[in-house]
This record gives C-alpha cells, sequence and structure tokens, in this order.
C-alpha cells in the first residue's frame, strides 16, 4: 500500500542513498539515520529501508540496534574479492583489488615493517567459494555450517582470517 504510493519516489532517491551508506560501514544504519539525512518520515525511510535488506545492502531487522551495512562498490553492488597470503603471516583478506589487500595486509597483519614487493609475491586472489570453505574450515564445528556460511555472507570485516598466534 505505502510502497505503491511511494515507488517513484524511493526510486529518485535510491541512488542517493546508496551513495551515502558507505560512511555507516562501521557504525550501522538506522531508520532514523535515513529520516535525518533524507528529512524525510518514518514510513518513508522504513519502506527504503526494507528495500536496502531485500537488495542486500544491510542486514535484517534486530530491534533497536543498528543494521550492519555491507561493502559495496560505487554502483551499489558487493564487489569484494579475497586474497591470501601464506608468508610472513597467514591471513585471508577482502578487498577490491591486489594493491588494497597488500595495504591491508601490511597495517592489520604484518605491521610497516614489510616490503609490499615481496607481500604481494606472497598474495594471491582466490574465489568467494575458497574463502568461504576456509573460513568454514577456521571457524565450524560440527554441524555449525549454516550459522557460519550466514556469518561469513554478512561480515563486514576486511581482514577475515589471520595467523590465530597473532591474536
Amino acid at each position: 500500500m505505502f510502497e505503491e504510493k511511494y515507488k517513484t519516489e524511493i526510486d529518485a532517491l535510491y541512488p542517493q542513498v546508496l551513495a551515502f551508506l558507505p560512511k555507516y560501514k562501521e557504525s550501522g544504519l538506522l531508520t532514523t539515520d535515513l529520516q535525518r539525512k533524507l528529512r524525510r518520515g518514518y514510513i518513508f525511510c522504513a519502506l527504503i529501508m526494507e528495500r536496502l535488506e531485500r537488495d542486500g545492502f544491510v542486514s535484517g531487522y534486530n530491534g533497536a540496534t543498528a543494521r550492519k551495512v555491507y561493502l559495496m562498490n560505487r554502483k551499489g553492488v558487493i564487489q569484494m574479492k579475497f586474497f591470501e597470503v601464506n608468508d610472513p603471516y597467514y591471513a585471508l583478506i577482502a578487498a577490491e583489488n591486489m594493491a588494497e589487500a597488500v595495504q591491508l595486509y601490511i597495517s592489520e597483519v604484518a605491521g610497516s615493517i614489510e616490503e609490499s614487493s615481496e607481500i604481494e609475491e606472497e598474495t594471491k586472489e582466490v574465489s568467494r567459494e575458497y574463502a568461504l570453505m576456509k573460513y568454514i574450515r577456521t571457524t565450524c564445528k560440527d554441524g555449525e555450517n549454516k550459522d557460519n556460511i550466514l556469518e561469513f555472507a554478512s561480515d563486514t570485516r576486511r581482514v577475515i582470517l589471520m595467523d590465530g598466534g597473532l591474536v
């Protein structure tokens, strides 16, 4: 009922919403954030939030807590590649490209002492399926695959796994 009434207006504002969505990656997104940003009422913003959820840009409703915002590119499509580094420390990283993966590895895993050219030689792009299987093998106990698959799909961390000795 409401959705039909506001469809044209929501369609017009949706690209604007997608453009500011990454700013809420760390804090999460509430309907009230949309209200403030768009200067619109609750029902209108709740419909936008439902569409964001349906399109996979935010997590599902969880009471009054902020919804997780998933990483995306400027086109509004989830577009992370996965990279694995084995030496000097193991890490599985989600990044848009090799350069970003190397930078994340140096800053969050190895520290600034490593040479980026050496790290790049040790870094390889892996498929989403491979990354998921590594994640499941590392984090699962018997029979918990479904929960871990959902957790992997909604994880916003960029360094997904790293050498346990570093933690």
